[in-house]
């Protein structure tokens, strides 16, 4: 039987399903009797879609430039 830290630990493979069946299986029969994780578990589904809503921003030209840095393989600057 999974417990409350085996879902912290997963959370987001479990809401992604993106874990081997059996474990997702597990996670959500421990969800299905355990209220504290269902809640946890709808307000991260929950705060996905309020986030989805969100306008995107643009990349301040400091933050660009150390992302492009990352991509090419290089340290960031300090």
């Amino acid at each position: 039987m999974s417990s409350c830290r085996d879902l912290r630990e997963s959370l987001y493979e479990f809401v992604a399903r993106e874990l081997p069946a059996q474990r997702q299986d597990e996670l959500h029969q421990h969800v299905s009797c355990c209220p504290p994780c269902a809640a946890f578990v709808d307000s991260y589904q929950v705060t996905i879609q309020l986030a989805r809503r969100l306008p995107p921003l643009p990349l301040s030209p400091e933050c660009w430039a150390r992302l492009q840095t990352v991509i090419q393989g290089e340290s960031p600057p300090a």
